[in-house]
């Protein structure tokens, strides 16, 4: 057995900043005791460095089949030669000049070598060459490992890049909504303007003809005649009135909604059954209102619909049903019997057409509400 030169570990300095750059020299069997122990501990009080270990140690055994020639690092190479320098000196007492001179023969690059010369190398050349050929090669593995996860990191915002795209489709949508709304809202409040002219005019009419039947002497059941259908058609502008009057407070709610500064937006995700559908929720937790835009859902058959699930616990209370268009989607309002605050998750189920009270078909959405 192969016996450790011992010297200072206090020069080292292991801690968790420099932890991963000792996993490698362990894996080699480059550490002291002392070292080693330092670093088990670290180990063990952080799963990813143990993830990183066990990297490294699968690195290790794919060494002789690498081929690919790899420089060494000038950090990684400045703290193997002060290893090699203190174990040196601790074990054959060689001067920091002779040290230098090992280092200035030690090539930049390490050529590929077939596994049995490898092998044959390894037990022919003295062990400080051998560790380093093994750490860069260790090192040329940790550099394919960091490549993967560098595409990976890529992928993942290239992926966010995409949901921030939608993300800003989506309130684009809900801005000209709203500007929609708002013309409404116009429209409606020039229409509420418009009957109650027409009422003050009725009105004018009616003591204009009670008037002229005066004047004219008519008899009273055509007055009352005349009377009735005025009040009639009061009765029916008032109706509209009323009519408009709950719509333009309807259209306020909304309006109200977009503007508080309490409103969320979450994201529902697809299920199994179609998980490319997606859909937005924008609702107050303190309102019964919501706007829902959905996108990505198939068309249905005429005799189905979709309908949304408000979910609190183990019970569900079922809301609006709609379709969708050719391009899979919609935006419509939600409407919860209680204050969307109660409910933890919020889905949409294929049900037939009409709606069902509760839930029979399969959920193509599903989404935590963060209230």
């Amino acid at each position: 057995m192969t016996q450790r030169n011992e010297y200072d570990s206090s020069k080292l300095e292991i801690n968790m900043e420099n932890a991963e750059e000792h996993l490698a020299v362990l894996t080699l069997g480059g550490l002291t005791p002392e070292e080693e122990a330092e670093v088990e501990l670290l180990i063990a009080a952080d799963p990813e460095l143990a993830l990183e270990m066990q990297a490294f140690s699968e690195v290790v055994d794919e060494l002789p089949y690498m081929a690919e020639p790899m420089e060494v690092s000038k950090k990684v190479e400045d703290m193997l030669f002060k290893r090699v320098e203190a174990n040196a000196q601790a074990r054959f007492k060689i001067s920091p000049s002779t040290t230098q001179i090992f280092k200035a023969r030690i090539p930049q690059k390490i050529e590929p070598v077939k596994q049995l010369t490898w092998y044959e190398g390894l037990l022919s050349r003295p062990l400080i060459g051998a560790s380093l050929a093994a750490f860069a090669l260790v090192l040329a593995g940790l550099f394919g490992l960091l490549s993967a996860r560098l595409n990976a990191v890529s992928n993942t915002n290239e992926q966010l890049q995409n949901e921030v795209e939608r993300s800003i489709l989506a309130e684009q949508i809900l801005t000209d909504q709203v500007a929609d709304l708002n013309q409404d809202l116009d429209e409606a409040n020039g229409f509420v303007e418009a009957y109650k002219t027409q009422l003050t005019n009725a009105l004018i009419e009616n003591q204009d003809l009670l008037q002229t039947a005066t004047a004219a002497e008519l008899t009273r059941d055509e007055i009352a005649t005349q009377v009735a259908a005025l009040v009639e058609e009061n009765s029916t502008l008032s109706n509209r009135n009323g009519s408009l009057e709950e719509r333009v407070a309807y259209q306020t709610q909304i309006i109200d909604l977009f503007s508080s500064s309490d409103a969320q937006a979450i994201e529902i995700g697809g299920t199994d059954i179609n998980p490319n559908a997606v859909a937005t929720l924008v609702f107050n937790p303190e309102t019964n209102l919501a706007i829902m835009v959905v996108n990505d859902l198939p068309q249905l058959n005429e005799d189905e619909v979709y309908q949304v699930l408000l979910i609190r616990g183990e019970e569900h209370d079922t809301s609006e049903t709609f379709t969708v268009n050719a391009g899979g989607e919609n935006i419509f309002i939600v409407e919860s019997p209680s204050p969307m605050a109660i409910f933890d998750t919020v889905g949409v189920s294929i049900e037939p057409d009409g709606g069902s009270p509760q839930r029979t078909g399969e959920v193509v959405l599903l989404g935590e509400i963060v209230g």
